[in-house]
């Protein structure tokens, strides 16, 4: 039985590929990679690790690649992971562990965006069933419309990161804002709200503080019109909308995007760690 089915997508990643694939060797059932037009070995690595190697034509949308090739993951489960990420023994020991018990769910494991940003999360694991897909032209994430519900944070367990450009560098984020940009007036509702949540959070990034704060609050005002089990991304925004509101030394705006976390989220536990007004420090969420 194929229990554990990770997939990649790649491209000119001949560098990190061995590192990711020799990670993956007694926890994967099965490996799909899907090249997007490399030129270097790429492929020749993924084969000569056994991987399931397809190929496609790059279409600057990251959540079309990632549904191609989960569609090719035979296993109970899928790891989506990318070539500059890998598990360490004692990682890949404890993620082995869990799935011999783990509930049907979507799991984040503890990851790091670069050495310049504070420790946080990434959804990499969720069952495999032909509902689940990803939406984002970037930034993607993995959505079940059918009402799959997050799992625990995996604390324990580490998805090792080392990427090549840091994600606040200018050039990839202009880079990425010019995918953004092509899904600002996306007719669907969910697509709209995710391409405006990181168009704000780049604004951030940039500094651009009231663009920031007229785009963050449009994303805002879409949660409502948002399916149920995607209502929860909107804490995401409440706590830039904070973060903004520290930066800025605005008191009356805190406090009121506050007041919605607590009405809309009165059980979400990231409630009960955010001060009651602006700390010294301005610390609530990284740009």
């Amino acid at each position: 039985m194929i229990k554990l089915s990770a997939c990649l997508i790649v491209k000119n990643e001949a560098h990190n590929l061995p590192r990711c694939l020799q990670s993956l060797k007694g926890l994967a059932d099965e490996i799909h990679v899907l090249d997007t037009g490399s030129t270097d070995k790429s492929i020749a690595i993924a084969e000569s690790f056994s991987c399931h190697v397809s190929q496609t034509v790059w279409t600057n949308h990251f959540a079309q690649v990632r549904n191609q090739v989960i569609k090719n993951a035979q296993g109970n489960w899928v790891l989506s992971i990318d070539a500059d990420e890998w598990l360490t023994p004692t990682a890949s020991k404890a993620l082995q562990k869990f799935l011999e018990q783990a509930a049907p769910a979507f799991y984040a494991l503890r990851w790091q965006q670069s050495s310049e940003q504070t420790v946080s999360q990434k959804t990499v694991l969720f069952p495999n069933h032909r509902g689940i897909v990803y939406l984002g032209r970037v930034h993607e994430i993995p959505w079940d419309p059918s009402g799959q519900t997050p799992g625990p944070f995996l604390t324990d367990i580490t998805l090792s990161h080392a990427p090549e450009h840091s994600p606040l560098g200018s050039e990839k984020v202009a880079r990425y804002r010019q995918l953004l940009a092509l899904e600002l007036q996306h007719p669907n509702e969910l697509e709209r709200f995710h391409a405006l949540r990181h168009w704000g959070q780049s604004e951030l990034i940039l500094h651009q503080d009231q663009q920031a704060r007229e785009t963050l609050t449009a994303a805002w005002q879409l949660v409502p019109e948002l399916p149920a089990p995607a209502k929860v991304w909107g804490t995401a925004v409440l706590e830039s909308l904070l973060f903004l509101a520290c930066e800025t030394r605005d008191t009356d705006a805190y406090h009121h995007w506050l007041r919605c976390y607590a009405q809309s989220y009165p059980q979400h536990p990231r409630l009960k760690i955010l001060p009651d007004t602006i700390p010294v420090n301005n610390t609530v969420t990284e740009r």
